[in-house]
């Protein structure tokens, strides 16, 4: 049977349609609506297979989260729900952001999170610990130049880059660290640091752009990041 076809799921317009196929033996096509729900369909059989409907407010973003087997989804009402999608059972939530939530993408090399929000904040989360690793206010001016808000990202699933659209592409290598090793230490001077008082974590910023993560109780390092990159690193600038 050739063409297309086409049947109605929702009450309200579609926001983010994804295929994932690891959720069935032919895979699911999974979409969410500003009718708040996040519906799986069955291509094949053209019958919608799960409906989930734990928000309240229109739904604009999901991902799949391989190594844990979780739906992230997330919205006009803020907060980001990981939940089963077989049984749509909650599983956790993050909570941090202001404004509602317009995209999210998960990279599976690190299990990490990313989350974009109307104010053009990016938070990246440890999707085992459910925890905010970092914030990234893209809308404020830097040392670097002018703000550039981000309007879309996007990740690379197997160079385990992450990519901000804004003018212009800016492609972040996030980087776990290596547990079985020694940590991953700085190498220029720190400039700040700070204390997170819910997790008992510190993380610490050097002049490179580079961010690490500390467990207060065992010194282990939890993450790394890379905030400035290759071209203005060899520009010069330093985070100040």
């Amino acid at each position: 049977e050739g063409g297309g076809w086409g049947k109605q799921f929702f009450g309200g317009w579609v926001t983010k349609v994804t295929f994932i196929p690891s959720l069935s033996m032919d895979g699911l096509l999974a979409a969410c609506s500003n009718d708040a729900s996040v519906v799986f369909i069955d291509i094949e059989k053209r019958v919608e297979v799960f409906r989930f409907e734990g928000h309240r407010l229109a739904v604009k973003a999901l991902v799949y989260c391989s190594a844990s087997k979780a739906i992230a989804s997330g919205g006009l009402d803020r907060d980001i729900l990981i939940w089963d999608p077989k049984t749509g059972g909650k599983m956790g939530r993050l909570i941090g952001h202001t404004c509602p939530v317009s995209d999210i993408q998960y990279l599976e090399a690190t299990d990490t999170i990313f989350s974009l929000d109307y104010k053009q904040a990016i938070l990246i989360w440890d999707a085992v610990k459910q925890v905010l690793i970092t914030r990234i206010n893209t809308n404020e001016a830097t040392v670097h130049g002018p703000a550039e808000p981000v309007a879309v990202i996007q990740t690379n699933l197997r160079r385990g880059h992450f990519v901000l659209f804004s003018k212009r592409p800016k492609i972040f290598k996030v980087t776990p660290p290596d547990r079985s090793s020694v940590a991953v230490l700085h190498r220029s001077r720190v400039v700040a640091t700070l204390y997170n008082h819910a997790f008992h974590q510190i993380v610490s910023l050097d002049a490179s752009g580079f961010i690490s993560v500390w467990e207060v109780a065992s010194g282990s390092q939890c993450f790394t990041f890379k905030v400035l990159d290759n071209k203005a690193r060899d520009a010069g600038e330093e985070v100040t």
